[in-house]
């Protein structure tokens, strides 16, 4: 977590590569569901409620 802002990083389970970003800013919308990397899809990636990581 990111101690200035308070976001959270998920890397990918499938290749390990920065997912996506999660901030209690962020709509559902602005959060990555698939991987730019390999483009694993994750579709229980949702906005961050603030307490979970998923």
């Amino acid at each position: 977590m990111c101690d200035g802002c308070g976001a959270k990083y998920l890397l990918c389970k499938q290749c390990g590569g920065l997912f996506t970003r999660v901030h209690p800013a962020l709509e559902a919308w602005e959060v990555n569901q698939r991987c730019p990397a390999c483009g694993a899809e994750d579709p229980d990636v949702k906005a961050w409620d603030g307490v979970s990581a998923r």
